[in-house]
């Protein structure tokens, strides 16, 4: 009997986890950070599993901020609160820029503590965090970080050396994967273009890129574009997690 080759299992199943552990553990408040947001991928997700799991959804306390700089991304956030009903939560803060040390400090500052930063800022993640570093020790729970270039990913890696790490792949970008990738790109709908890569085994994909998108890990076989870092802070105790 010939056994198809399971699906992919790429980064973000695993951030699905660091994501979706945070938001079950919520009990009175839930606080998200995502900057570099797309449609308010991870932010919207976490929402939709409070709702759903939460029997006191409609009792918490949720702030959230959404930092996207696509136009065209801004445009897909909003369209998620009005199609999946999140209009009565008025703590979702939409910002269409770049994040911002700053602004990030001011937002942080009166609450109690951030559950989850997810940050996937294209490289400005190694001017940002050491900014911050301060209130991210200090107030967040869980950090999940795209990793866009693997020299520099150590110094994000030794900030974090008192923490509790859950997962670190590094950069597996491949210039000639790109520029197949962006060929297509511009060219075709943008469905087919993640069709094109999506229903690809992992050897034909690393065949493709000429270069092995996979790594093993703690949670197995992952195949990874970015590299990604999570880690838990130990100031806090998470339900399940310690």
């Amino acid at each position: 009997m010939i056994m198809p080759e399971p699906p992919l299992i790429d980064q973000e199943y695993l951030e699905a986890v660091h994501v979706y552990q945070m938001a079950l553990n919520a009990k009175n408040q839930f606080n998200l950070v995502e900057l570099g947001a797309r449609w308010g991928t991870w932010g919207f997700r976490s929402l939709a599993a409070l709702r759903q799991f939460n029997p006191h959804f409609s009792q918490l306390q949720i702030n959230m901020l959404l930092v996207e700089p696509e136009q065209a991304s801004c445009e897909a956030m909003e369209n998620m609160v009005r199609v999946n009903g999140f209009s009565a939560v008025s703590g979702i803060k939409r910002v269409c820029g770049y994040a911002n040390a700053q602004s990030f400090r001011e937002w942080a500052e009166s609450l109690p503590w951030i559950d989850v930063l997810n940050i996937d800022i294209q490289g400005a993640e190694y001017d940002f965090i050491p900014a911050v570093f301060d209130v991210i020790n200090a107030k967040v729970k869980r950090v999940v970080i795209g990793l866009h270039r693997e020299g520099p990913a150590l110094q994000i890696v030794d900030l974090f050396r008192d923490w509790k790490v859950s997962e670190y792949s590094t950069y597996a970008g491949s210039d000639h994967c790109r520029e197949i990738y962006f060929g297509r790109y511009g060219k075709l709908p943008r469905y087919e273009v993640a069709e094109y890569f999506n229903n690809r085994t992992t050897h034909e994909l690393n065949k493709i890129c000429d270069y092995p998108l996979e790594q093993t890990g703690e949670y197995g076989e992952v195949v990874n574009w970015d590299g990604e870092f999570a880690a838990s802070n130990p100031r806090f105790r998470v339900r399940g997690l310690d």
